[in-house]
């Protein structure tokens, strides 16, 4: 088994991660939304968007 789709899994939950931070970093700290929202909300996109990949 290539190891390949466990590193492009692991790049896509850093990518989000990443995304969802400076979201979070950026955002109104008085909002209900924890980080743990903003990361999950950019793995969605992410997860939506290889949709459109084929």
């Amino acid at each position: 088994m290539s190891e390949w789709p466990a590193r492009v899994a692991a790049e896509l939950g850093v990518l989000a991660f990443s995304r969802g931070f400076a979201e979070w970093s950026e955002g109104d700290r008085q909002s209900e939304n924890d980080l743990a929202h903003y990361a999950l909300a950019a793995l969605d996109e992410l997860r939506a968007a290889t949709t459109t990949l084929g």
